[in-house]
Order: structure tokens, then sequence, then C-alpha cells
């Protein structure tokens, strides 16, 4: 028991280096969501965002989210895209006859606007159609994206737990004549039985 207390001890200082190592909001993120009327594409990139809370408390999260913000408009983004741009920069000049400043600003007022990684920018080419900036879904809003994908397609957290569960999924369908290989038993992060499952004989993931 103690050496799986140690475990979960460990995780969650793993966990916490995790999130103080974070430099960007989970998703775009503007102060435009406020606004009463909004167009459609923002409505969208604004439920990414909401939806990569998961099942955290949304208080605390909120919380976190205001502080990434507000550390990505100060300091993060200028980082970011200095550093992109003299990675992509010169190219692109070359390219497209832009400025390396040209270049900074347009992908600096992506950022300080929608907190687009200039990354992003530069693999959209935004710094030529910044116009298009909310016609994309970014890897940033992936997980929140599928996620409400799911939930249209009547997908709840249960079942979709329960594909990833190969042993518990295996247990449903044996008694349908469904054959399944055997697996190993999964511990999800959000579980209350962690500790039960570090504690109990066998692997897991």
């Amino acid at each position: 028991m103690l050496n799986a207390e140690v475990m979960v001890l460990h995780a969650l200082i793993n966990r916490l280096k995790q999130l103080s190592m974070r430099r960007h909001p989970h998703g775009l993120l503007s102060w435009r969501y406020l606004l009463p009327q909004l167009s459609s594409p923002l409505m969208q990139h604004r439920a990414y965002w909401w939806h990569s809370c998961g099942t955290r408390s949304r208080l605390l999260w909120g919380l976190w989210q205001l502080y990434l913000w507000l550390r990505w408009l100060a300091f993060s983004s200028w980082r970011a895209s200095y550093r992109t741009v003299q990675l992509h920069g010169p190219h692109v000049k070359k390219q497209h006859n832009i400025s390396q400043w040209q270049q900074f600003w347009r992908v600096q007022a992506l950022a300080w606007r929608w907190c687009i990684p200039p990354a992003a920018a530069y693999r959209f080419q935004l710094y030529r159609y910044p116009e298009r900036a909310l016609e994309y879904v970014y890897d940033i809003e992936v997980g929140a994206y599928h996620r409400l994908q799911s939930e249209a397609l009547g997908l709840t957290k249960k079942s979709l737990q329960l594909l990833q569960d190969k042993q518990r999924l295996a247990e449903k369908l044996t008694p349908l004549g469904v054959t399944i290989v055997d697996g190993y038993p999964v511990a999800f992060r959000s579980t209350n039985k962690l500790i039960d499952t570090l504690a109990g004989d066998g692997k897991f993931f």
C-alpha cells in the first residue's frame, strides 16, 4: 500500500511540473468570448476551449486559464513569435517577399488576438491570410474537438472508457460470442480507485 501511495505522489508531482511548464492556454482564448453576439466560427472555438476543461473544477480551471492567458500575452507569445520567425522567416521572405519584421508583427497579432501559436500561424500561412485564422482546428484544440464530436454521436465518457479497457470490454462481449484478445486493465487518471488499482495484482496501463 505504501508503494502505491508513493507512486500516486510521484504522479501528482509530475503532473504539477507539467502544469507549471505550460505556456499556452488550452485552446484559442480571447476576451471576445464574452461578447453577447458571436460569429459561428468564434462560437466553435469557444466551445473547444470550454470543453478542454474535462472533469476539472470549472472555477480552478478558469483561474488557471486566466493566468496562462495573461502570461501568454505578456511573455510567452513574444518569445514564441521571435523563435518561430527566426526559424521560418528567411524562407518566407525569399518565397513571398514579406520581411521578417512584418512576419513577426503578423504572427504576434494573431497570438495576442486569438492565442494562436506562431508555429500554427506558419503552418496555415496565416502571415499571408490572417483573416482565415478561425477557419482551422488547431493542434491545441484537437482533444476538445474529438470530445465534442463524440458527444454529438451519443458516446459517453463511460462508453469511451469501456472501449479503452480491454478487460472490461471482454467481459461485456464474451457472453455475446465475440472473442477478445486478453489485455491489461486500465487505470484512468480521473478515477477515484487509482490507489486500489496500484495496490492490486498484475500489470496495468
